[in-house]
């Protein structure tokens, strides 16, 4: 026994207890294999450590009135995840937030769909249960100047704005049409221009350009 009201008792499950006159403060199970830290102002409401079987661990915050034992690391440098499996989960539907638990984090919202959201919209999804599709829920998407947007897994085939308002049309890394609205006007560079019937492909009016500018119109 301490002085004051702190008491040190060894209790018959093979447990040691310390405990401020009824209220217990700390305990050890050496037969469970678990740790407990009382809240000095609620004794109901504890932290523990549990370690089972090959060593799996589960750390617990229990909140007796409410649901809010929230638990926070805050190491004094960085936080480190490694996992010798490489793993690190987060279970179906738990969200990872990047706001302080706001509004704003990435949650897979049912089997193989991950949606981020920001502000609480759903910005972004990606489908891979049915459609293997990427959704985007927003009302404009920006490309950075001189940026490509493939079609062919980042081979030959992309749309670019090459300069100030000129949209360049790539098909096998070969220019096939300019958008030109710094000199208001389009250019098809990749060769003949056929213009089809909507019934027949074969019924068709082409216009060919040769060297020295010689048109042909079929």
């Amino acid at each position: 026994q301490s002085n004051g009201d702190m008491v040190f008792s060894v209790k018959e499950d093979a447990s040691f207890e310390f405990k401020e006159g009824i209220f217990p403060r700390f305990e050890i199970n050496t037969e469970e294999g678990s740790l407990k830290l009382f809240n000095p102002d609620w004794y109901l409401d504890y932290f523990s450590i549990d370690i089972d079987d090959n060593a799996v661990t589960t750390i617990k915050t229990y909140d007796q009135g409410t649901a809010v034992g929230h638990l926070t690391l805050q190491p004094d440098g960085d936080l480190v995840l490694d996992p010798a499996s490489q793993k690190t989960i987060i279970n179906a539907t738990d969200k990872l937030y990047f706001d302080g638990g706001t509004d704003t984090y990435i949650t897979e919202s049912s089997d193989d769909v991950l949606k981020v959201y920001v502000g609480a919209q759903s910005m972004m999804s990606f489908n891979e249960s049915t459609a293997d599709n990427i959704t985007f829920s927003v009302d404009t998407i920006y490309l950075e100047s001189g940026a490509k947007l493939f079609f062919d897994s980042g081979n030959d085939t992309y749309i670019e704005e090459t300069s100030a308002d000129i949209l360049d049309f790539y098909v096998g890394d070969v220019n096939m049409l300019k958008l030109d609205e710094a000199n208001d006007k389009i250019q098809f560079t990749g060769g003949d221009i056929e213009l089809l019937d909507t019934t027949d492909s074969g019924d068709l009016f082409r216009i060919s350009v040769t060297t020295h500018g010689a048109t042909t119109l079929t």
